[in-house]
C-alpha cells in the first residue's frame, strides 16, 4: 500500500491484467480475506515503491517510455523532487539542460508536462512528442 496525492493505492498483481495494478483503498467495496495462493510475488522481489509511484503519475497507469526532456534551469530542482537525486543532466547551456526519465505515458503525464508551458520540451521519442500534440489539441479544441 502506499499515498500518493493523498489517496491510499493498494498496488498487486492482477492474473487478467498479467502486471502490477494500482487500486484506490477508498473506493473499494465488498472486500474480503480469502484463502487463495498469492500470484506474481516476483514481480515484486525488487520493488521500489518510490520509483514506480513516480513514474505513474496521479497513479495513472500507461506504457513506460524512457523520455528525454529538455527543461529550463530553473526546473532543475522539480525535476530532482520528481524523479529523484539519480537523474542526471546533461546538455547543460546557460539557459537549459536535458534529463531521461522513464514515465508511464498516461493523460496525467501529459498535462504534467504541459503544465510547465515552454520550460519544458519533450524531446524524444517522437510516439510521446505526438501523443502530447494530440492532447494539447483535444483540450485547445474545447475552447475554440
Amino acid at each position: 500500500m502506499t499515498l500518493n496525492e493523498e489517496n491510499y493505492y493498494l498496488i498487486a498483481y492482477d492474473e487478467e491484467y498479467h502486471g502490477i495494478r494500482h487500486y484506490r483503498v477508498d473506493k473499494m467495496s465488498s472486500v474480503t480475506v480469502t484463502a487463495e495462493r498469492r500470484t506474481g510475488e516476483e514481480l515484486f522481489r525488487d520493488f521500489d515503491i518510490a520509483v514506480y509511484a513516480n513514474k505513474n503519475f496521479g497513479m495513472y497507469n500507461g506504457e513506460e517510455e524512457r523520455v528525454l526532456l529538455r527543461c529550463r534551469n530553473h526546473l532543475a530542482g522539480v525535476m530532482i523532487d520528481r524523479f529523484g537525486e539519480d537523474v542526471t543532466f546533461f546538455n547543460l547551456t546557460e539557459d537549459s539542460f536535458e534529463l531521461y526519465i522513464k514515465a508511464a505515458i498516461s493523460p496525467m503525464f501529459l498535462s504534467w508536462i504541459a503544465n510547465f508551458g515552454d520550460a519544458v520540451t519533450v524531446v524524444s521519442p517522437d510516439t510521446v512528442r505526438d501523443r502530447l500534440v494530440s492532447h494539447l489539441k483535444k483540450v485547445l479544441a474545447l475552447y475554440e
